[in-house]
């Protein structure tokens, strides 16, 4: 994992200090109640292995995210639970804050798969 050393363009020094601020009165519990349960989710889950969302889809997703849902396994099985996968788009060089880092991009994607619906 890289720590950069300044901030990166799409994230100002305002920014930062509005999660800080956010962070600092009201905590993070969702984010680490995910890795509370994080061993309960494949039990939670189970009854939708398999299953299909029917509703029309759209998957963005950066190059650097390392989440594992981004995967080349993970994006190749795409279609068989969506079979309504209106597209699959990788924005090079981008992370996991996608509306943040390439905010126009985002934008025209979603507006591209709406515009189709």
């Amino acid at each position: 994992m890289i720590i950069p050393n300044q901030l990166r363009p799409w994230l100002s020094e305002r920014d930062l200090q509005f999660y800080i601020d956010e962070l600092t009165s009201s905590g993070f519990r969702c984010g680490i109640n995910w890795y509370r349960n994080i061993s309960a989710i494949p039990v939670i889950l189970a009854p939708f292995v398999a299953a299909t969302i029917a509703q029309p889809a759209l998957h963005l997703y950066g190059e650097h995210d390392l989440i594992a849902g981004n995967t080349n396994a993970a994006i190749n099985d795409l279609p068989a639970a969506l079979p309504d996968l209106r597209g699959v788009i990788r924005l090079e060089g981008a992370g996991h804050w996608l509306q943040q880092e390439r905010p126009q991009d985002v934008n025209d994607a979603l507006l591209a798969f709406l515009s189709d619906l």
